[in-house]
């Protein structure tokens, strides 16, 4: 049973993406892939590995794993692996821009086996699509899910949440729980890598909220340009957001 080191080996990726460094993810998830005989991957892992291609622009990549999902689903019809196989057609839909086909791919998920993803993936969606309340109702589903995200996936997930919940509440207006939303992630790596991810939300908070009194954390002042509350792409941009 490899699954512990693919497990490993996908939260080795979700950090070189928080970094910025892509190459170096792909490199991961290349050796996720080569792990063993393509029929004895197992959908969670494949789930992973696409969700992960699919958020660094590789949609190539994604939809070769989703052909794997879609086959193994085939072969082995588990409400389990639909679930894996549509919450991937989900990520490979927002990637492409196509946020109604994601949205429905990730109900259809939650309907055959709900999991914390598929909530996350609708966030991503509403969000987008300036869906801001039910965005906020998705992003906090993900918050209650921490057990299963500390167990099953990354704890980077759960506190990007955090953040993603703080941009939402900044554009409907919600002022007070930006601020919160975005203290709790910046307190939970105030003493931690200096990610590009963080570094982004000091600047958000600074520019559009003010600075928090006592928070401790000093960003250097930076412009930014009002737009749509940015997806899952702009958390694992180490620059410039990448764009739907």
């Amino acid at each position: 049973n490899r699954s512990p080191e693919l497990l490993s080996r996908y939260l080795l990726a979700s950090i070189f993406l928080l970094q910025g460094k892509r190459d170096m993810a792909a490199v991961q998830l290349r050796q996720m892939l080569g792990a063993g005989e393509p029929e004895s991957a197992q959908a969670e892992d494949l789930r992973r590995v696409g969700t992960l291609y699919a958020r660094m622009g590789d949609i190539r990549s994604a939809r070769e794993i989703l052909r794997k999902l879609e086959g193994l689903s085939a072969a082995v019809p588990t409400a389990f692996n639909r679930s894996c196989y549509d919450n991937v057609a989900g990520e490979v839909a927002l990637a492409e821009g196509n946020t109604k086909q994601a949205a429905d791919m990730f109900s259809a998920a939650l309907a055959v086996y709900p999991r914390f993803m598929s909530h996350e993936g609708l966030a991503h969606a509403y969000q987008a699509e300036q869906d801001l309340s039910r965005s906020a109702a998705e992003w906090n589903q993900v918050l209650q899910a921490k057990g299963e995200i500390l167990q099953d996936a990354s704890p980077a997930d759960w506190l990007t949440a955090h953040l993603q919940l703080a941009r939402v509440y900044r554009h409907s207006g919600d002022l007070a729980q930006a601020r919160d939303h975005y203290q709790q992630f910046l307190s939970a790596w105030r003493e931690g890598n200096d990610l590009p991810v963080r570094r982004q939300a000091l600047r958000e908070r600074a520019h559009r909220l003010g600075p928090a009194v006592g928070s401790g954390d000093a960003p250097r002042p930076a412009a930014a340009a009002a737009g749509p509350p940015p997806g899952p792409a702009d958390v694992f941009s180490s620059s410039q957001p990448m764009t739907r």
